[in-house]
């Protein structure tokens, strides 16, 4: 994304500048030691005057590592440990080149070229910071309380199988399968309206389970999701959550809109949108309106987002989304 427009095979380049503001760009190792990444990434940042956002892009195994107790949400717990809690963390992963092992992609930093880490600018200085998450799905309207589940894995909701449970509201047929891909998502509740999305990425029949990216302890509040088929929402969405990053953002000028958006919304928007929708020109450039034409607009399409959410959720503001639309608008403080 840049300027506007969504283009094939070009780079995007982004430069900030100005006499307060203060950059500085750092790596960190991807091991299984999550908690201790996200400390040492945000301690060698902690030098930057003003800290108030950490750009992170890494490869998706950050987010999607299997093993149990290895999980981005330590990751993301050192780093806001460290920075502190009004830090931002915002950024994603990169798609992977090969899909079967889901390995690719590569890190830049200065002159090296890097696989297996995570890269983050550190951004400080008199600014003021306006993030939000939109997606397209609806949820329902109950709300399910998870009530048996072991590390990655819910078992029960409501005290029932939690694949019985989800099939309902969503419309799926009792034996219909579980996909690994966009299909099957639930929406956590953060707060009275909103909630943040997790992916469903595998079933165990034997034991009815569901498995997901992070953990959903035990007491979690979520929706069930159901949609995702529709061009025409994916678009308004994009346009919705532009809308309302504005209006927390008040008459701050926004110097510009960073966007961290889903790889399977495009997928989505592809498969079941018309020809030339976009969600650049369909929804962000009439949410900015005329008053904000020319706000630089920059960000990418990602194998799972980072960014702040509506409410904390195990003691984080920012959290591992997926299949949202993440934006933040980059103002100058008053």
């Amino acid at each position: 994304v840049n300027g506007g427009t969504m283009l094939t095979n070009t780079v995007a380049v982004l430069a900030i500048g100005g006499e307060k503001v203060a950059c500085k760009a750092v790596k960190a190792a991807l091991n299984d030691d999550r908690l201790a990444m996200g400390k040492s990434l945000a301690g060698s940042l902690k030098d930057v005057a003003g800290l108030k956002c950490i750009f992170a892009l890494s490869e998706m195994r950050l987010s999607f590592e299997t093993k149990e107790n290895v999980s981005v949400e330590d990751f993301i717990r050192g780093v806001q440990e460290t920075a502190g809690k009004d830090t931002v963390l915002f950024g994603g992963n990169c798609m992977p080149n090969d899909y079967e092992t889901d390995k690719g992609g590569v890190q830049f930093l200065n002159d090296e070229v890097l696989a297996g880490h995570v890269v983050a600018l550190g951004v400080g200085g008199p600014l003021a910071l306006y993030a939000n998450h939109a997606n397209e799905f609806q949820p329902s309207m109950d709300i399910f309380t998870v009530t048996r589940a072991k590390d990655k894995w819910v078992y029960d909701l409501d005290g029932k199988p939690a694949p019985g449970v989800y099939r309902l509201p969503n419309g799926m047929a009792p034996n219909a399968a579980f996909t690994s891909d966009w299909q099957h998502p639930v929406g956590v509740v953060v707060a009275p309206f909103k909630v943040y999305l997790r992916m469903v990425l595998e079933e165990d029949k034997k034991e009815n389970g569901l498995r997901f990216v992070a953990a959903v302890p035990e007491g979690t509040r979520v929706k069930i999701l159901k949609g995702g088929a529709s061009g025409d929402a994916i678009v308004a969405s994009a346009k919705g959550g532009i809308t309302e990053t504005l209006q927390k953002a008040g008459d701050v000028q926004p110097l510009a809109v960073l966007l961290s958006d889903c790889c399977a919304r495009g997928m989505r928007l592809g498969q079941f949108g018309k020809p030339g929708d976009d969600e650049v020109k369909g929804g962000i450039l009439p949410a900015l309106g005329k008053q904000n034409a020319g706000v630089p607009i920059f960000g990418f399409y990602a194998w799972g987002e980072l960014g702040p959410i509506a409410g904390p959720f195990k003691g984080l503001t920012c959290m591992y989304q997926q299949h949202t639309f993440v934006s933040l608008i980059i103002g100058e403080a008053k």
